[in-house]
């Protein structure tokens, strides 16, 4: 059973970047140079008392079932592997798999991550069949804990929980596109890493059906004029970064001018 211990309010990070993925060395490194803080706690959800790894993400501590970080991530399974130096005075001293790191709270492994994502990541490695059926239909489904689960699983290569997630959002983001879009906190940093693990998955489908409703977005008659060019910037900004957006750039461009009825007149006509 998870700890009782009382929890605090979890602060929300913005991503760093649309593909974070860590080194293993940067991850062992983090474990040793980021002492736990006094004011660390223990996570009510999933601080299970016969887990055997501990995990600290911000003044969070999450004690999980190892097995499972080493069945579904290769990222972890490797990192398992790895020699660690330990930490204490003996510094020539390695261990290998069952080290020091992660196993208890004193000494956990460290995450840049946020608490929200950690969490969406441990409710879809925990998760019930019932929590599981209730995502396949759009007005049960959590959409915004979802897309935290395809970010963070990219990232630590749980590739199994990615696409399962990528396929559920697929299928239910254009029954209210609007709430995929509030989910993802506006057409933002989130919307892009999304459509960059679509392009790197081949998930063209939801790909497309992201980009026709920001195209649809950006030409929304009697939309304020502000949202609109707020929204036609975004799409800019992002299809300027990659190559394979060439064609959304320009689509994105021509729908914007017909909104300020651009091609209305006959230029050169008298």
């Amino acid at each position: 059973m998870p700890s009782s211990e009382s929890s605090a309010s979890s602060m929300a990070v913005v991503p760093d970047s649309s593909d974070p993925r860590p080194t293993h060395d940067d991850l062992v490194s983090k474990s040793v140079t980021n002492p736990t803080p006094s004011s660390v706690i223990r996570d009510e959800d999933y601080y299970w008392c016969d887990g055997n790894c501990v995990i600290r993400v911000q003044d969070r501590l999450f004690k999980i079932h190892r097995y499972l970080l080493d069945r579904d991530s290769e990222f972890f399974r490797t990192l398992f592997t790895l020699p660690q130096s330990k930490s204490s005075d003996d510094e020539n001293q390695e261990f290998i798999g069952q080290g020091m790191e992660g196993q208890s709270d004193e000494n956990p492994i460290v995450c840049q991550d946020s608490v929200e994502d950690l969490k969406a990541l441990f409710w879809a490695l925990y998760a019930r069949p019932k929590e599981i059926a209730a995502q396949e239909d759009w007005k049960t489904m959590d959409m915004a804990n979802l897309l935290r689960v395809i970010f963070i699983a990219h990232k630590y290569e749980f590739e199994s929980l990615r696409d399962w997630s990528l396929s559920v959002v697929g299928k239910n983001s254009l029954s209210n596109a609007s709430r995929f879009v509030d989910s993802c906190g506006g057409w933002n940093l989130n919307v892009e890493r999304l459509l960059i693990i679509c392009h790197e998955r081949q998930q063209y489908t939801l790909s497309k059906n992201i980009k026709e409703y920001w195209l649809k977005q950006i030409g929304k008659p009697n939309e304020d004029w502000l949202v609109r060019l707020r929204t036609f910037k975004a799409a800019l900004d992002f299809a300027e970064k990659y190559p394979y957006s060439r064609t959304f750039h320009g689509k994105a461009y021509y729908i914007y001018l017909q909104t300020c009825n651009v091609f209305d007149g006959t230029p050169g006509v008298e």
